[in-house]
C-alpha cells in the first residue's frame, strides 16, 4: 500500500489553495501543517506539498524524467462533472479540452488538469453502481484498450462530443441509405447523437464493442463509423459493421477502414474470425466484403430487423479468418 507522496512546490501559498481544494473535494482531510508545507490524508495514505529550502530548481517540469502526474478516482458522473466545473476557480486549467472527457481514449472517461505551477492531475471517473454508463456486469470480458489507427489518409479515432461529430452522427444515422439497411429506429436528434457518442465510449470498458469514428487524417473531419461488435476474445471472434456519410462515399474509405480495424482485431486482440453481414440487396456492402477479403459463406434467413418494424431482411454472411491472406484493395 502506498504510504505517502511528497511534492516539492515552488510557492506554497497557491499550492495550498489548488491542492487543498482538490484533495479535500476528493475526501482527504487536512493532516499536518508546518512553515514550509501541508499534508492531507485519506485512509493510511497522505499527500504532502512542501516548499523545501533544499530545492535545486524554481520550476516544476512534468515532461522531464520523474512523476508526470497523479491520478485520482472519482465515483459518479455528477461528482466528476462538478469537480471539473469548479476546478478553474481553484487554480486548475483543463488540459486537452477538445477531447474532454475522452482524452485518454473512449474507454477511459477522465479529466486532465494542470495548476499554475505546472503540476498535472488526472480525475478518473468510475460510474456509480446502477448509474448509466457503467460497464455491463457479468459479460465476462476485460475492458478493451483503445488506440488510434491510421493509414490510407484515414484516421480511426474516438468519437468526440463536439459540433462536427454530433452533426456527423445526426446525418449518418438519419441518412436514407443507412436506415434502409440498418436497424429501424426513430429519427436521431442532437440529444440522440450525443447519447450515441457517450455510449460508444462507455462500451469499450465492457470489452464487447470497439467503435471508431472514420476521419480524414489531415483535417480530422468525421466521415463515418466502423465498429467491432459482439467481441469475444476467449472465443476468438467478433462482427464488424460500418456506415459512411454521403460526402465520403466512392473513394474507398469504408474498404480501408474495415481493413485497418480487421488488422487491429487480428494482430492486437488476437481474434481468429470476424463476420461481416449485410442485407441481401445491399450490393455496395457485398463489394466491400469482397474487397476486404471476407468471402461469402451463405444466407441467414430473416436475420436483420428491417423497416417497417416487425419485418426482417435475409442476410448475406461473409467472414474472414486471421489465417486468410491479407486482401489487396481494388476499386473505390
Amino acid at each position: 500500500m502506498l504510504h505517502h507522496v511528497e511534492l516539492w512546490v515552488p510557492d506554497l501559498e497557491p499550492a495550498k489553495e489548488s491542492w487543498g481544494w482538490l484533495l479535500e473535494s476528493l475526501g482527504y482531510r487536512p493532516y499536518q501543517a508546518w512553515r514550509a508545507g501541508r499534508s492531507w490524508i485519506l485512509g493510511q495514505t497522505y499527500v504532502v506539498v512542501e516548499q523545501s529550502p533544499a530545492q535545486t530548481a524554481a520550476v516544476h517540469e512534468r515532461t522531464r524524467p520523474g512523476i508526470n502526474h497523479l491520478a485520482f478516482h472519482v465515483v459518479g458522473h455528477a461528482a466528476f462533472d462538478a469537480l471539473v466545473e469548479a476546478a478553474p476557480e481553484h487554480g486548475w486549467t483543463l488540459l486537452f479540452a477538445d477531447r474532454h472527457p475522452f482524452a485518454g481514449g473512449p474507454a477511459h472517461r477522465a479529466a486532465y488538469l494542470e495548476n499554475a505551477a505546472g503540476f498535472e492531475i488526472e480525475l478518473v471517473m468510475t460510474a456509480a453502481p446502477g448509474e448509466q454508463g457503467a460497464a455491463a456486469p457479468g459479460d465476462g470480458e476485460a475492458p478493451l484498450r483503445f488506440e488510434e489507427l491510421s493509414g490510407h489518409d484515414l484516421l480511426l479515432r474516438a468519437w468526440r462530443d463536439d459540433a462536427a461529430d454530433v452533426d456527423a452522427v445526426i446525418q449518418g444515422l438519419n441518412d436514407p441509405e443507412v436506415t434502409r439497411w440498418g436497424l429501424p429506429a426513430a429519427r436521431v436528434d442532437q440529444a440522440g447523437a450525443r447519447e450515441f457518442i457517450r455510449r460508444t465510449a462507455d462500451r469499450w470498458a465492457g470489452g464487447r464493442f470497439a467503435s471508431y469514428c472514420i476521419a480524414d487524417a489531415t483535417t480530422g473531419a468525421p466521415l463515418g463509423s466502423v465498429a467491432l461488435h459482439n467481441i469475444s476474445v476467449p472465443m476468438g471472434h467478433a462482427g464488424i459493421g460500418y456506415w459512411l456519410l454521403p460526402r465520403a462515399r466512392g473513394r474507398g474509405a469504408v474498404t480501408h477502414a474495415v481493413n485497418l480495424l480487421s488488422a487491429w482485431a487480428f494482430d492486437t486482440l488476437g481474434l481468429h474470425r470476424i463476420e461481416l453481414g449485410h442485407a441481401i440487396g445491399n450490393d455496395s456492402s457485398c463489394r466491400v466484403a469482397e474487397r476486404c477479403g471476407y468471402p461469402y459463406e451463405g444466407v441467414s434467413r430473416g436475420y436483420l430487423p428491417a423497416t417497417p418494424a416487425g419485418t426482417f431482411h435475409d442476410m448475406h454472411r461473409h467472414a474472414r479468418l486471421s489465417t486468410d491472406p491479407a486482401p489487396g484493395v481494388h476499386g473505390s
